[in-house]
């Protein structure tokens, strides 16, 4: 299988070097519309990750459009603006941009990200659009749950905020929501298949206290560790 180095070079640079040309070419791109091909992240560590069929390296430029996965065991972090998005063991994420906003569509699994902002990064899912609340920076993951991809919204530091249509669900630090999405009831008189159905979510507080100590130690490891990049 051959090893993607797209951007093998970028891995010789420092932590901060890296920072300044994505912010400079995100805000070029939504100023011009320039349609070229933009970096929008950059790998900072990555285990038994690819994009497509290649295998993904330290330093690997991650362009708006490209998919990128892990396998069971597998971990990737990614450098985005000044935080970080990951993809715990068997995780998937198609990663976009809007405007200068970067955006990733979960596909399986579990991402997070820490200290970004709304202005900064998205996760979509079939629930919604959930980012950072407030606009302050927050710690926080999305992951796949049940046999209908029902989500789990977990907030770490900071609190995140989940959108679909007029519905708003706000996750504050420390909690977890699991989020349906359920389809409203076919109108009364009316011939099976003749409307669409439309859909709105259901959401319960969970209690996750396992999973908030392991939020903790990737907040730690994944944001803070003094031995990464």
């Amino acid at each position: 299988m051959r090893v993607c180095r797209r951007g093998v070079a970028a891995m010789f640079l420092s932590g901060t070097m890296l920072l300044l040309p994505l912010q400079s070419s995100l805000q070029a791109a939504a100023q011009t519309g320039d349609r070229s091909p933009v970096t929008v992240a950059v790998v900072g560590m990555c285990k038994l990750a690819h994009i497509g069929p290649a295998n993904l390296v330290s330093g690997t430029d991650i362009y708006s459009g490209d998919t990128v996965r892990t396998d069971a065991g597998g971990e990737l972090r990614l450098t985005v603006g000044g935080g970080q998005v990951f993809l715990l063991s068997n995780s998937a994420a198609k990663i976009g941009i809007s405007g200068a906003v970067v955006q990733a569509t979960l596909l399986s699994g579990t991402i997070g990200f820490a200290s970004l902002t709304d202005r900064q990064f998205q996760v979509l899912a079939p629930e919604g659009l959930i980012e950072a609340a407030y606009g302050q920076p927050a710690y926080g993951q999305v992951t796949f749950t049940g046999p209908n991809n029902d989500i789990v919204v977990s907030a770490f530091t900071g609190a995140l905020v989940l959108h679909r249509g007029d519905q708003t669900l706000v996750v504050k630090a420390g909690q977890s929501y699991y989020v349906s999405l359920v389809a409203d009831p076919q109108p009364q008189g009316k011939n099976r298949g003749s409307l669409p159905y439309t859909y709105h979510l259901e959401w319960r507080l969970v209690v996750v206290a396992a999973a908030a100590g392991v939020g903790y130690y990737l907040w730690q490891f994944y944001s803070i560790s003094p031995v990464l990049p």
